[in-house]
């Protein structure tokens, strides 16, 4: 199973992670990705504050047993904001918001990955798009 790259509980806010070149064989049971802001208060004791600024380059994916990939901020105070995937390869295709899609389409389709409302800012870069900025 791929560890979770965040998971924000106890009060806790994760902000300005930086990942870099991962590799990932075919995983037998969990997600590629799973950024999670919780409270849980059987265990916590307190919601965690926030996911952001995190910057995940170059995660590569090779498999096809890797359940959906979750972006679960709680609510309209403990967000996941400005996530950017920068040369996100899954099983050899790069996932991109620019072009190579339906717009009704989004980036996180090809991956599979689900956010929620509670997510904003999260993008999917090429290494070509983000040397740009």
């Amino acid at each position: 199973m791929a560890p979770p790259i965040n998971i924000g509980i106890h009060g806790n806010l994760i902000r300005d992670v930086r990942c870099d070149n991962i590799r990932v064989e075919d995983i037998r049971w969990g997600q590629l990705v799973q950024m999670r802001v919780t409270y849980m208060p059987k265990w916590n004791t307190a919601p965690g504050r926030g996911i952001e600024n995190d910057y995940i380059k170059d995660l590569t994916y090779t498999g096809t047993h890797a359940g959906t990939s979750l972006l679960l901020g709680l609510d309209g105070d403990h967000l996941i904001k400005d996530v950017t995937f920068e040369n996100l390869v899954v099983n050899g295709r790069v996932i991109r918001d620019s072009g190579g899609k339906p717009a009704w389409y989004l980036a996180s389709d090809g991956v599979p990955m689900f956010a929620n409302e509670h997510v904003h800012s999260l993008r999917f870069l090429t290494t070509e798009e983000a040397a740009a900025l």
